[in-house]
């Protein structure tokens, strides 16, 4: 294992996209889905879509930088934002095991990140 931080952009982005691919694993998704980075910030977001038209962002949660607590703080917050009609917000879609927040990992991450898929 090598530390992420230490790697080139090029390494990260690529272990990053590895670990978005196996994250559609955790949820009940077409299997010919494409996976494509539309940004890396403080999180790496990326556009899922379907052959059939149906798209999804998934966002891998930096390491360290928000807890778990916290990301189900802030999906809670846009679930309410969405339900009393105040802004429309994506909708978390729970993994096959039925949870919001889900986790992947790779080889070379120092421990798996959490991640978020929404529609």
């Amino acid at each position: 294992m090598t530390d992420f931080d230490a790697l080139t952009h090029d390494q990260q982005l690529g272990i990053l996209q590895e670990t978005a691919e196996a994250a559609i694993a955790n949820y009940d998704l077409p299997a010919d889905v494409s996976v494509t980075m539309i940004n890396l910030s403080e999180n790496a977001t990326y556009k899922v879509a379907a052959p059939d038209g149906r798209r999804w962002a998934l966002r891998i949660h930096r390491d360290g930088y928000h807890s778990r607590t916290a990301i189900q703080s802030e999906l809670a917050w846009l679930t309410d934002l969405r339900q009393t009609g105040i802004v429309p917000t994506p909708v978390p879609v729970a993994g096959k095991d039925g949870e919001q927040i889900q986790r992947a990992g790779h080889a070379r991450l120092a421990q798996p990140r959490n991640v978020v898929l929404s529609q």
